[in-house]
């Protein structure tokens, strides 16, 4: 339900009971506390060197890459740091 929500919409998923609001920051909140648990139970590799495809591009790259591309402080862009973008762009 998680990659379904973050996919949909652009990331942006709107309540059920209107417009003006979205449920994007529970969903990104729920991706952090679960962080590489949640790849796991997706069934998707977390080995750092796991190859990902970006399922807008097309491009292809390891895992630690996806999470710390262009990242200026590495020690933030780790993988369970960045679950929900995983989640949301790319795939094994």
């Amino acid at each position: 339900m998680l990659k379904d929500r973050l996919r949909n919409g652009g990331g942006h998923p709107e309540p059920e009971w209107g417009e003006g609001e979205t449920w994007r920051f529970y969903y990104l909140d729920k991706c952090k506390r679960r962080g590489v648990r949640l790849l796991k139970q997706l069934g998707w590799p977390t080995d750092e060197n796991a190859l990902y495809v970006n399922i807008h591009t097309g491009c292809v790259d390891k895992l630690i890459h996806v999470a710390n591309n262009k990242g200026y402080f590495a020690d933030t862009y780790t993988i369970s740091n960045q679950v929900s973008s995983i989640i949301e762009h790319w795939e094994p």
